[in-house]
């Protein structure tokens, strides 16, 4: 299991297979091979997960586990931050402050936010959708078409929200970390770091989340938070799991 972290500029990767570290162009080769006619997955490894983080130009960092990070590089797209789907809908934060959704992913239609703040991420889980912004804007939908403000307890940037565990973490500036089993009453959690935090994670039962001056928190729990070595000092700008490989057509160096 892995995981991917992004950041600004273009996408770099790095990835693992097992347990090992492998050169981008040996995974690019072996997925090749386990795919089929029609690019999708067949018979890969079920040890296959990633958390995958990206930096700066073409720096990116990904890992097993959460605590031990590799380096490489290619290039390629895995951002997936302000999009999410559930309730038989794809809602989108942004750009701004409008919340958009659709039920094909070709046609949208802008939802009001009521708020103003610029949003920048979204998450959905337990029958509700969580998005969060500028200067603590937090708001939530069960349908993704009406919303409601809520109070996160902060004034800060609110940057990145994911679901997992059954409660919704928030992560934003100066290391604010917030969780809520249902949406609306919100809990602070301590970081242990005034960094900017710009993206969080959860996948394998781990919360990742990411930000400035390549700082990396891992929690089992979304309580307590344990600062990893990611080996880089680059602003890490979002993070995401996947527990499948993308499609052989993705992995394309140049």
């Amino acid at each position: 299991m892995s995981w991917f972290i992004t950041g600004l500029g273009v996408i770099s990767l790095v990835q693992t297979w097992g347990s090992a570290a492998i050169p981008w162009s040996d995974i690019r080769t072996k997925i090749t091979r386990t795919t089929g006619s029609e690019g999708q997955p067949s018979a890969q490894p079920s040890s296959f997960g990633m958390f995958i983080t990206r930096g700066l130009g073409d720096m990116a960092l990904t890992s097993p586990d959460g605590v031990i990070w590799y380096v490489a590089s290619c290039s390629g797209s895995l951002e997936n931050e302000g999009l999410a789907e559930g309730a038989g809908l794809m809602v989108k934060a942004g750009p701004g402050a409008v919340i958009q959704t659709s039920t094909d992913g070709m046609r949208w239609t802008s939802r009001n936010s009521c708020l103003p703040n610029r949003l920048h991420g979204i998450a959905y889980g337990n029958g509700v959708f969580v998005a969060v912004g500028n200067e603590g804007a937090l708001v939530t939908s069960s349908d993704g078409m009406s919303w409601t403000p809520r109070d996160a307890h902060t004034e800060e940037r609110l940057r990145g929200v994911t679901y997992g565990k059954g409660q919704f973490v928030v992560v934003g500036y100066e290391g604010t970390i917030r969780t809520s089993r249902d949406g609306r009453h919100w809990v602070c959690r301590h970081s242990g770091t005034d960094q900017r935090l710009l993206g969080v994670a959860f996948g394998n039962g781990l919360f990742v989340a990411v930000g400035w001056n390549g700082i990396v928190l891992t929690s089992p729990n979304g309580v307590t938070w344990t600062r990893c070595q990611s080996g880089t000092t680059c602003n890490l700008c979002s993070v995401a799991y996947r527990s499948q490989p993308p499609p052989a057509q993705a992995f394309v160096k140049h």
